[in-house]
């Protein structure tokens, strides 16, 4: 059994990680998404520039050399977000109040999809590998999808303890990014505001008693 005092240290401590995942989540999307935007004219750079000498080329190869870096880093910044910090804290939140038990499951296995992802990736490079990647993908992908489910059911969870509306829309919306999955970096945005205002509720009015395990 966890104290009280215990429990509400850790219930905010989740609640911070979870934040910081979902920051260096947007983070990450900002640095992705500025390389991806900069992509077309990168490429049309590439045309016009091809008749200009070395000059042109190695300014042109600069550009994307630059683009990658940038995609590179924010892929990294999001890894870094998602798998350590923000999977972190829904195992504190599970910890300090167990109504978050089956999310805070469900989306950890985003972890292990991730090792079997990484693990497919590898074996691919062979014809024997790559038979035995496939159905290791197909693994991956459900593993992926229930780690969905589990976003979606906390954020639900979420709205039904902490009584924030961005906590249900980020919810509905994680539902939708199942098929169009842009939309879950919208979800993470609410979740980061969302978790903000909790965080400053708890820390300005008395913490309700966590269900504790």
């Amino acid at each position: 059994m966890v104290s009280i005092t215990t429990g509400n240290s850790l219930l905010k401590e989740a609640l911070e990680d979870m934040r910081s995942g979902a920051l260096l989540l947007i983070v990450g999307w900002f640095l992705v998404g500025i390389a991806v935007a900069g992509g077309p004219f990168t490429i049309l750079r590439v045309i016009t520039r091809g008749a200009r000498g070395v000059g042109g080329i190695l300014v042109t190869g600069f550009e994307v050399l630059l683009m990658l870096i940038l995609v590179l880093l924010g892929v990294i910044i999001m890894f870094i977000g998602f798998f350590w910090k923000f999977i972190s804290g829904t195992q504190k939140l599970a910890q300090a109040d167990k109504r978050f038990r089956t999310a805070s499951q469900l989306v950890g296995l985003y972890r292990w999809g991730l090792v079997l992802a990484l693990i497919s990736i590898i074996l691919a490079v062979t014809i024997v590998g790559l038979i035995i990647a496939i159905p290791l993908a197909i693994v991956t992908l459900i593993l992926f999808l229930l780690g969905s489910i589990g976003l979606i059911i906390l954020s639900f969870n979420l709205n039904e303890v902490y009584k924030n509306i961005l906590y249900l829309v980020a919810g509905i919306l994680f539902i939708i990014g199942i098929f169009i999955p842009i939309l879950n970096a919208i979800s993470f945005i609410l979740l980061y505001v969302a978790l903000g205002d909790t965080m400053e509720k708890l820390s300005t009015t008395p913490t309700p008693n966590p269900t504790l395990v």
